[in-house]
């Protein structure tokens, strides 16, 4: 049987059969983390310069977050998504804590580079944060991202599920 010859269903073997992406694994111990990334409000929330890099510096790639707060974090990129996974556990003999991190990114290959991110279904909350270096206020949630016409006549839609504890496309 041969596939139907569309951008998205090539695209989409593109990325499910030689699987197109890249692997991140980090070990911070005691260092500057992103602690907000681990226990964000609930929502997928908009980027503001508050969403640092593994370097402790603003991360313009990300445009919008979702963080569980459970071990899992979802960045929402022009060309893609990032998952990140991550635990928590004592260095043995110490007080201090190592966090384990590991991503995954997906790139959307062959996808609108001017597809438009809109996020939708607004929160009531607003967030603020606050670091030695930086206060950014007023950053809104969402429960929705819809990256609007990614291929021809094809958008994607991902939200948060009823419980807000979990992603869904």
């Amino acid at each position: 049987m041969k596939l139907p010859d569309h951008p998205f269903i090539q695209n989409l073997c593109t990325f499910f059969l030689p699987i197109s992406l890249a692997l991140i694994s980090a070990t911070a111990i005691g260092q500057n983390i992103n602690d907000f990334a681990l226990t964000s409000p609930a929502g997928i929330i908009e980027n503001k310069g508050q969403i640092l890099n593994q370097n402790g510096q603003p991360n313009a790639e990300v445009i919008y977050l979702w963080a569980s707060g459970q071990g899992m974090n979802v960045q929402f990129r022009p060309d893609g998504l990032s998952f990140d996974t991550y635990s928590k556990r004592k260095t043995p003999g110490s007080d201090r804590t190592q966090i384990d991190f590991h991503r995954l990114d997906m790139f959307l290959l062959g996808a609108n580079p001017h597809a438009e991110i809109i996020p939708t279904n607004a929160l009531p909350a607003h967030s603020n944060f606050y670091t030695p270096n930086a206060k950014t206020e007023g950053i809104k949630a969402f429960e929705k991202i819809l990256y609007q016409n990614i291929y021809s006549r094809i958008d994607l839609e991902v939200g948060l599920t009823e419980n807000g504890k979990q992603i869904k496309y």
